[in-house]
């Protein structure tokens, strides 16, 4: 049964991706691959998860093809736990001392490519078009909006504690336009939501990066947040029958 847990395509986007991050942050500003793998690991795994998920729920018509498509998604995020682990048990717990940019443009460019990458990757699954949606967009922008005018001091933890609020807010709009009545509408809004503030989020950590200070942003507890998020949307969406009732269907 071992062989399920291997998926050469999804394993090799995500070190893909995550390596495009730790490369250009290495190069960047001097940052320790471990570290990055314990901050990025999680976040790039559930942006895979997520955009597999939604693909699979708006283009999929065979309801006995949603446990393996479920299945699919759970493994990329298992792969994403793997590489935060394997960081996690190889870095300092003190925070990373950053002595500033070496080179920033490696780090501009390796946000740049981040961005280009999730993009295609996006597009192969679920078309670009779906990502322009005005819900989202609004609730995202006007929390960074409040977030910035409303935080003084700001801290490194002002933007990333924003993107949370919203990728939340989003999720649980989206399941009251799916108990609505609007299923798509719903299912759209919380994962295309969830999917903006993750990305962003990386963002954000990749720029935090140009800036010549002590790196203190709390990721280890961000990871765990998303974490909550996205298995709240995953239960809300995707909940599996329980045994009883696949023992009563048998």
């Amino acid at each position: 049964m071992a062989w399920i847990l291997l998926d050469l395509p999804a394993l090799l986007v995500m070190v893909t991706v995550w390596g495009v991050i730790a490369s250009s942050l290495a190069v960047g500003s001097g940052a320790k691959v471990a570290v990055i793998a314990r901050d990025m690991g999680i976040p790039v795994s559930l942006i895979g998860c997520l955009m597999g998920s939604l693909s699979s729920a708006l283009n999929t018509t065979d309801p006995d093809q949603a446990y393996s498509a479920t299945a699919l998604m759970l493994i990329t995020a298992v792969y994403g736990g793997f590489i935060s682990a394997i960081g996690y048990f190889f870095c300092d717990e003190a925070p990373t001392a950053i002595s500033g940019p070496k080179r920033p443009r490696a780090i501009i460019f390796g946000i740049l490519v981040f961005l280009l990458l999730t993009g295609v990757m996006a597009n192969s699954l679920i078309g670009l078009a779906i990502f322009a949606e005005p819900h989202v967009f609004l609730i995202t922008a006007v929390t960074i909006v409040l977030a910035i005018l409303g935080k003084r001091p700001m801290s490194r933890e002002t933007l990333p504690h924003a993107l949370l609020f919203a990728s939340l807010a989003c999720v649980i709009i989206g399941l009251i336009f799916r108990f609505a009545g609007f299923i798509e509408e719903g299912l759209t809004v919380s994962m295309v939501g969830l999917i903006y503030g993750l990305v962003l989020y990386i963002c954000t950590y990749m720029g935090s990066h140009l800036i010549t200070a002590q790196y203190d942003l709390r990721t280890s507890l961000f990871n765990w947040h998303w974490l909550e998020i996205s298995g709240f949307l995953i239960f809300m969406y995707f909940a599996p029958e329980t045994i009883r009732e696949t023992l009563l269907v048998g």
